[in-house]
Formats: structure tokens, sequence, C-alpha cells
């Protein structure tokens, strides 16, 4: 059965590992965004409760059900895609870093 309205396919609490998801579920023809929560909601509840959603439309549900259970299966030390891995970051500007350095060279903020 192919679903057309936005459904919530996913829920998880760290945002990076929900971005993560939906790409993965991006490259393999699924239509699916993260909805993140309004930015007031964060005067009422604390930011490591925030459930990060995926959305989905266009979609056959168990389809996405089996692409969710390889990316888990994934996690847990398959290697599925390649944008699954854990990438190096700079958490103050986003910038992807090749390897671990002590400061940023995009915005030369100090990482921990």
């Amino acid at each position: 059965m192919t679903i057309i309205d936005p459904t919530v396919v996913y829920r998880g609490l760290d945002f990076r590992t929900v971005e993560r998801l939906a790409e993965y579920l991006r490259e393999n023809g699924v239509h699916a965004l993260v909805s993140v929560p309004d930015p007031r909601c964060a005067q009422t509840i604390p930011m490591f409760e925030t459930h990060h959603e995926i959305l989905a439309t266009n979609f056959d549900e168990e389809n996405v059900r089996e692409l969710i259970e390889k990316w888990q299966a994934g996690a847990k030390g398959e290697s599925i895609s390649p944008s699954c891995e854990a990438d190096l970051f700079c958490y103050h500007c986003g910038e992807s870093l090749a390897s671990p350095t002590p400061t940023c060279p995009a915005c030369n903020q100090t990482l921990d």
C-alpha cells in the first residue's frame, strides 16, 4: 500500500542519527524529511528529551520498514552505506573534517 500523506516513519533522540537515516531512505527512493521541533519547545522540553521525527510521503510501508531494519542492522556493525558511517565535523560551523584536529580549519574554533 502506498502512503501519500506525510507520515512519521521513525522517531529518535539523536538528531545526527535521525538525519543519517533520512538520508539513507532518500538514497533508496523514499521522500523523507527530518521534522525539526519548534524552537519554542526548548523552553518547556529539555533538548536531550526531544524526539526528532522522519516524515515520509509517497512510499510503500513495507519497503520503508525493510529499509529501516537494514539500516539498523548496519548501525550494529554491518556496513550498508558510506553515509551511515560516523563523519567527523565541526560542531561550531558544521564543516566536515578529514581527520581529528584541535581546531576547525573553516571557523578556527577550538574542538574538544
